[in-house]
């Protein structure tokens, strides 16, 4: 054999890096994830307090109506 036999020990290593990798991996995407969705929040927090998609209006004026239809 290339490289000599494997051994219980030569395996375990090779697993636990495996696993180690995974946890890591996991842990980013996570985080990548929690980003975008913190982003995400953001950007329709700061819109509808923005007043761009959602129109305030006049004072006793009804937002749903358009001021055309006056």
């Amino acid at each position: 054999m290339l490289g000599g036999p494997v051994t219980s020990s030569a395996v375990e290593t090779a697993v636990l890096a495996l696993e180690r990798a995974q946890i890591l991996f996991s842990v980013a995407l996570g985080l990548v994830a929690l980003l975008i969705t913190f982003f995400a929040v953001y950007v329709a927090w700061t819109t509808m307090w923005g007043n761009r998609w959602y129109p305030k209006g006049r004072p006793g004026d009804d937002a749903g109506t358009s001021e055309r239809a006056a």
